[in-house]
C-alpha cells in the first residue's frame, strides 16, 4: 500500500496498492515482479517492473524492465541495481 505523488502546477496524491511477487528458481537467482496503479484526475497511472536478482550472501544485483504509464502514454526503461539484505 502507497501514495503516488503527481507534480506540476499541482500536486496530486492518490492512494496506490501495490501487488508483486519473487520466485527462487535457482539457489542464487530470484525473478521479482511488480505493479502498482491508481487514478489521479481521471486519468489512470500504471507502472510495471520485472527484474531478476542475482544473490550472493547478503547482497544481489539486479536487472529489469520498467515501464511507467499514464493513459495512452508511456515510459519504459532499464533497471540497474545493487542491493543489501539486512
Amino acid at each position: 500500500m502507497g501514495i503516488k505523488t503527481v507534480q506540476g502546477d499541482d500536486e496530486y496524491n492518490v492512494f496506490s496498492p501495490l501487488l508483486g511477487f519473487e520466485v527462487y528458481p535457482g539457489s542464487n537467482v530470484s525473478l521479482h515482479y511488480q505493479y502498482s496503479g491508481g487514478y489521479i484526475n481521471d486519468s489512470y497511472l500504471s507502472e510495471h517492473r520485472a527484474m531478476v536478482n542475482y544473490h550472493y550472501k547478503r547482497y544481489f544485483g539486479q536487472i529489469g524492465y520498467q515501464n511507467f504509464k499514464a493513459n495512452d502514454s508511456g515510459i519504459p526503461g532499464i533497471l540497474l541495481g545493487v542491493g543489501v539484505h539486512y
